[in-house]
């Protein structure tokens, strides 16, 4: 059995999405129903797992994982068999990517020498947050990018400014085929952005279609043993500024048009703390905003409705 990756403790790795019909619907397929909602939810660790919320006056549905267990469009498959729904998005994927030069060298490099570039929680409030924003348009996942790394240049002083850099999560399979039957697993990947505040929408885009991909987790007995070990000494060092990953536009279901009514994707924060999950529908783009430790609600709202503004501000310009 393949041991799971070596990860910094402090951060909540599971990951969730919500989903709400436009009317009731059998969910026969769900384990349960949820103890907690989506962010309360989040705190837990097991299996991936779709349970029910609600079922009136429409069906609420929670699909969770362990990250190292699914993906994002690992949660859209769980949710499409918990509801006898086929959910699919035009996520396209980044299979066949080179890794970056360099690899676990460069980032310890980074660490040492330039670490990224944190925005500092304005609370000791404890647990995970979550914020969530609608937009009456599709966002690319560039535009998500430039309006995050503005947002956080505009928080940080001028050295800081300097040392945004930004994860962002894909998907190695394209939506279709990610949640069209095959097995629930983490096929994820990460590409990572530096000096993002330097760099206009369009460099951003041209940068999310040519960058490589981070290297996996570190493997083998030796390879877990320095992992723990850099992350003990390292930890606050590494990571990035923020994390943002797009599912992509949901295509409406076959015979059931109008479903569903909401989506809400809330990805891992990673050692940054902060995360910014986003899902397409029927031409709107839901956003949450996720935070571990130190931001209390009305400030993660707050934080959110700056990324919010500065998208409007593009989608005027």
């Amino acid at each position: 059995m393949t041991s799971p990756p070596v990860r910094d403790p402090r951060t909540r790795w599971r990951i969730g999405l919500e989903l709400v019909t436009a009317r009731p619907r059998d969910a026969r397929g769900a384990t349960g129903r949820a103890t907690a909602d989506l962010a309360g939810a989040l705190a837990e660790h097991g299996p991936a797992v779709a349970v029910l919320v609600d079922d009136e006056p429409a069906t609420r549905l929670l699909a969770l994982a362990d990250h190292d267990r699914a993906d994002g469009l690992g949660l859209l498959a769980l949710a499409s068999d918990a509801l006898g729904l086929t959910l699919r998005t035009d996520a396209r994927g980044v299979a066949g990517r080179p890794l970056a030069a360099g690899g676990r060298r460069r980032r310890l490099a980074e660490a040492l020498l330039r670490p990224p570039a944190r925005l500092e929680a304005p609370s000791t409030a404890a647990g995970t947050r979550l914020a969530r924003a609608t937009l009456e348009r599709r966002v690319r996942t560039s535009e998500l990018v430039h309006a995050v790394a503005a947002v956080a240049a505009g928080r940080l002083g001028p050295a800081e400014r300097r040392r945004v850099a930004i994860a962002v999560g894909a998907g190695r399979l394209s939506g279709a085929a990610d949640a069209a039957g095959e097995a629930i697993a983490d096929r994820s990947a990460l590409l990572r952005l530096t000096d993002v505040a330097a760099l206009d929408r369009a460099q951003i885009a041209d940068a999310l279609r040519t960058a490589p991909l981070e290297p996996p987790a570190w493997t083998g007995r030796r390879g877990r043993r320095l992992a723990a070990a850099t992350l003990g000494v390292l930890s606050r060092r590494l990571g990035s500024t923020a994390l943002v990953s797009h599912l992509g536009e949901l295509a409406p279901p076959d015979g059931a048009a109008e479903e569903p009514r909401e989506i809400w994707f809330a990805p891992v924060t990673g050692s940054g703390g902060l995360a910014l999950g986003a899902v397409g529908l029927r031409g709107r783009t839901h956003l949450v905003l996720r935070a571990e430790g130190g931001w209390s609600t009305a400030a993660l709202d707050a934080l959110l409705e700056e990324v919010v503004g500065r998208l409007d501000a593009s989608d005027d310009g």
